[in-house]
């Protein structure tokens, strides 16, 4: 007399199973998925980091007419990186046009072209990379991490892919944090709901990630660490801090 009633329970509880399952994937399956391309690395200096990228990503940057280098406002360091990324490039990969945003402190450690408000000058860029494309010129612009990255919604570059003749290769530098304990400073925390006003949850959040996997290694103190991962099919996160003094 139990059995039937057994029966569909059973059947009940497998149909709930399989459809937590395929919501699980479901959700999981439409997160950036982060792709190691530079494990952790101790270096000398940025400039280091600067050129293990360039040597990394040879083959998408030579396919990309447009770059956008990302850095953190006040970390010359990641200035530095992307004057020697530049530096290093051979000849078919230069970018000839090389653009600033105004705002970023110590801009002068780069050679550049001109100044440009991606924020603000969107359709003034856009222009200006139509010529570009119809010339043949390959361009790169730096600006905010928070610009460049394609991982954070309705930021510069993501009005700027909504348009399919741009698609742009987006290489965007950040610090990460090397305890538990720098996690309450970082600029960009891993937060959600009111507490994300900003929009900048998805980016600070893998920061967190990459950065977790750092802590439990002592790491030789004077020594750059650095990393690089790909978070997008034209989108990479680069990793870089100085290990302090103790």
């Amino acid at each position: 007399m139990l059995m039937r009633p057994m029966k569909y329970l059973n059947w009940t509880f497998l149909g709930l199973l399989v459809a937590a399952g395929v919501a699980i994937t479901l959700y999981f399956g439409l997160q950036p998925r982060s792709l190691p391309k530079i494990k952790n690395s101790l270096l000398a200096n940025p400039e280091r980091m600067g050129e293990a990228v360039a040597q990394r990503l040879w083959q998408e940057i030579k396919e990309a007419d447009l770059i956008l280098l990302g850095v953190e406002p006040g970390k010359p360091d990641h200035l530095k990186l992307w004057k020697r990324f530049l530096e290093v490039l051979p000849a078919e990969q230069k970018y000839t046009q090389v653009l600033i945003e105004p705002g970023l402190e110590d801009k002068n450690i780069i050679s550049y072209n001109e100044e440009m408000d991606l924020q603000k000058d969107l359709d003034r860029f856009k222009q200006g990379l139509k010529k570009a494309q119809e010339n043949k010129i390959r361009v790169a612009i730096i600006v905010p991490s928070i610009y460049s990255s394609q991982s954070i919604p309705d930021n510069p570059v993501h009005r700027l892919t909504q348009d399919s003749e741009f698609l742009p290769l987006s290489l965007s530098v950040a610090e990460p944090t090397l305890s538990r304990e720098e996690e309450s400073e970082a600029p960009y925390p891993c937060a959600s709901g009111s507490e994300d006003a900003a929009g900048l949850a998805s980016w600070g959040c893998l920061i967190q990630t990459k950065s977790r996997g750092l802590y439990r290694k002592k790491w030789e103190p004077g020594k750059y660490l650095g990393l690089m991962d790909q978070i997008g099919e034209k989108d990479y996160l680069v990793l870089i801090r100085k290990i302090p003094l103790k």
